[in-house]
């Protein structure tokens, strides 16, 4: 009788462990380290969660670095990370959508600041939920886009003052916008109407040039004018970055001026481009987002050197 009443006891708990058994989610990073803005691939686990549950991803600062302005913020901004890649299941912006027929799951972040971090998770219709997550530490890795050597740091991330025109209401800037539009249009009526009228024919001009010879064009002349050692760094990148995506479109027939870098890698695994090139045109994109949404600070001659292999790579790209 007592060995039947513990058996009983010992089924009961059993029982009651399984039906009340907590939701939890686990978070193993393959790695414990990576570089800003670089693929990090993120394994999920999952327990007793609800088909369509919203899972909300939260980056903690786990031990916050210098370069960081505000040391006193918990969460890394949403607009500091992504997730890249949804793996198995759907999702939107930082949101994944759980699905009970793939309880685990192997997802890509990017991560745009610097610092170590755990992850949080917010999930909905549930308030109880376990979370076990690894570290993983971001860092600036320049050195490790190039084969460059002797580049040096990123400089510190400068958070920008807000001006008077961040606090002007929207609601008068509509109102001035609309009185200037109606002002203009009058006076183009006013002009038009008293104008002579012309019959003119205009015939468009058709740019013959193959796409090698427009790209080389605008790069000689790009590093003609040296943008970089005026000051302007962040618009020679962007010119940089539109004369080779413009090549890679007209190139390759992909829309490669609208694509984000992303985008662009995974179109270019569907062309036949060796993997020395893809990964020249990966190191060139992935600089240029760091300088120009970052606030990464190169040296001149590395701006130069950048310059050189996006034309290295066009005429080896144009063989």
């Amino acid at each position: 009788m007592k060995n039947l009443r513990i058996l009983k006891i010992f089924i009961f708990s059993i029982f009651t462990a399984s039906l009340f058994s907590q939701a939890s989610i686990e978070f193993h990073f393959a790695q414990d380290s990576a570089i800003i803005g670089y693929d990090i691939p993120l394994e999920i686990k999952t327990q007793s969660l609800l088909n369509g549950d919203d899972i909300a991803l939260e980056m903690e600062y786990l031990k916050p670095q210098k370069l960081l302005v505000d040391t006193s913020k918990r969460f890394l901004d949403t607009s500091d990370f992504e997730i890249s890649n949804y793996g198995f299941w759907k999702g939107h912006d930082n949101f994944l959508i759980f699905d009970d027929a793939k309880k685990e799951n192997k997802i890509s972040l990017k991560i745009w600041d610097i610092g170590d971090y755990i992850i949080k998770a917010r999930v909905s219709n549930s308030d109880n939920i376990g979370i076990v997550s690894d570290t993983i530490s971001v860092i600036s890795g320049i050195n490790k886009l190039d084969s460059l050597k002797n580049i040096t740091p990123i400089k510190d991330i400068v958070r920008e003052k807000k001006t008077f025109w961040d606090y002007l209401n929207w609601k008068i800037i509509t109102f001035i916008s609309i009185l200037l539009l109606i002002l203009l249009g009058y006076f183009i009526y006013r002009y038009l109407k008293n104008k002579p009228k012309k019959v003119e024919i205009e015939l468009e001009e058709i740019d013959t040039r193959t796409p090698y010879e427009i790209a080389i064009e605008k790069l000689n002349k790009l590093k003609t004018e040296k943008p970089w050692i005026q000051g302007s760094e962040k618009v020679y990148h962007e010119e940089l970055t539109y004369i080779l995506r413009e090549f890679l479109e007209l190139q390759f027939g992909f829309n490669a001026k609208e694509q984000s870098t992303t985008e662009v890698l995974n179109s270019l695994k569907n062309i036949e481009i060796n993997e020395d090139n893809k990964n020249t045109i990966s190191d060139i994109l992935n600089i240029s987002d760091m300088v120009k949404f970052a606030k990464a600070k190169l040296e001149l001659n590395i701006n130069e050197q950048y310059l050189n292999r996006t034309i290295d790579l066009i005429n080896d790209l144009n063989k």
